[in-house]
């Protein structure tokens, strides 16, 4: 990595690396834990769960009101059934958390896959990823949040959060300086 200055007087950052499975593993448990963290990501999750925990108390006790259950009866097999369904949602926790992981590992291995040397040029007017099959430019201006999260910055562009995740041996102390006067509020580093 190294700031110089460029033709026309601003200074630009460069940086490349070959991305490895330690980055890889690094960048996705930084989007899996910021997607999961996320405000609403889990509210499908509690609400169906809610539902289910809501009918299995429901129905035990329309059982009792219609002269079917005893008190005792419907207590009993409340708490069975939401003692059992308390297990199913740990499970079904564990399952949606590890399905998760396994979509966010294969979205980041299919684009930038183990042994790939990546290149980035940052200039506060542009930034630059190359790629060996391409090359993606990005506007600092387009860039609504940065966020640089164990060792991986965060860019949000505008309409899509986590747009993209960029290593550390990516971005280097001269990118980031570069991003941290562009990007000034919209950068946050945590």
């Amino acid at each position: 990595m190294s700031g110089e200055p460029s033709p026309d007087g601003d200074h630009r950052a460069v940086a490349s690396y070959v991305s490895s499975e330690d980055v890889i593993a690094r960048g996705c448990a930084v989007l899996v834990d910021d997607i999961e963290r996320s405000s609403g990501y889990w509210r499908p999750f509690v609400v169906r769960h809610a539902a289910v925990a809501g009918l299995l108390v429901l129905v035990p006790v329309a059982l009792h009101v219609a002269g079917l259950a005893s008190r005792l009866g419907v207590l009993r097999g409340v708490s069975l059934l939401l003692a059992v369904f308390a297990g199913l949602t740990a499970l079904d926790l564990w399952r949606s958390r590890r399905a998760l992981r396994r979509m966010v590992r294969a979205t980041v291995e299919h684009g930038c896959p183990v042994g790939t040397r990546v290149s980035a040029v940052y200039t506060p007017d542009r930034i630059v990823f190359a790629l060996p099959t391409h090359e993606i430019v990005i506007d600092p201006a387009t860039i609504t949040r940065a966020r640089f999260v164990r060792r991986v910055l965060l860019l949000d562009q505008e309409d899509a959060e986590r747009a993209w995740a960029v290593p550390v041996e990516l971005v280097g102390q001269d990118g980031l300086r570069i991003l941290r006067d562009t990007l000034g509020a919209r950068f946050v580093e945590r």
